[in-house]
């Protein structure tokens, strides 16, 4: 039964890092630079939420204090901990940014050769921010009509997932129109945070 409402609660996920097959997702951890991610996900994404994941307890407790500082609804899911019940929450949705990311699913990521060096794409595929933008709108009018309580877009930023070829103009592990942002000018640890415009001016969150 289709329940009419809005989605009160609409986000982000944020990593402060987990360690899948031993590697750390986020190696380093500047608050400077956490600080500033969590201001750009409340003030310029104007989220009204986020979603703090990973397997430091002091990282996690960290993010969650500048979350709350800015405002923000404050959902901790340490690794390899998963929250269910009810109210329903939405914890992990989103797709990559070129054509066809959007019937891959959760493997959109999936784009890259880890095995070259520097590591490259696997294929030819066509940026397409566009179809990241729809796909965000669709699925949030989705949760609106059947009660969703809150909805997270997965994910702010992948730290380790750079443009490591200069031949390539965006990063092949893209997901998040935050990270197609910062990821083009390189090791995001070693960037300031820029929003020049993109496909879709809207913030992502209301």
């Amino acid at each position: 039964m289709n329940i009419p409402g809005s989605v009160t609660g609409k986000g982000i996920n944020y990593d402060t890092g987990f360690r899948p097959g031993g590697r750390d997702s986020r190696p380093g951890f500047d608050l400077t630079q956490v600080k500033n991610e969590i201001r750009v996900i409340a003030a310029e994404l104007r989220c009204t939420a986020v979603r703090i994941t990973g397997a430091d307890p002091e990282r996690i407790a960290a993010a969650g204090e500048f979350a709350a500082a800015a405002g923000l609804e404050v959902w901790f899911v340490p690794f390899p901990c998963e929250l269910h019940g009810k109210p329903v929450a939405v914890t992990e949705f989103g797709c990559c940014t070129y054509q066809g990311a959007v019937d891959r699913g959760g493997l959109g990521w999936a784009i890259s050769d880890q095995q070259a060096v520097p590591a490259t794409l696997d294929g030819d595929y066509l940026r397409d921010e566009g179809e990241q933008v729809r796909y965000l709108h669709e699925l949030l009018e989705i949760f609106e009509s059947e009660g969703v309580h809150n909805a997270f877009w997965f994910t702010f930023a992948c730290p380790i997932a750079t443009t490591l070829a200069p031949t390539l103009t965006w990063p092949p592990m893209a997901r998040s129109r935050c990270w197609t942002r910062m990821g083009r000018h390189g090791d995001a640890r070693k960037s300031s945070t820029r929003w020049p415009p993109r496909a879709d001016d809207r913030p992502a969150c209301r």
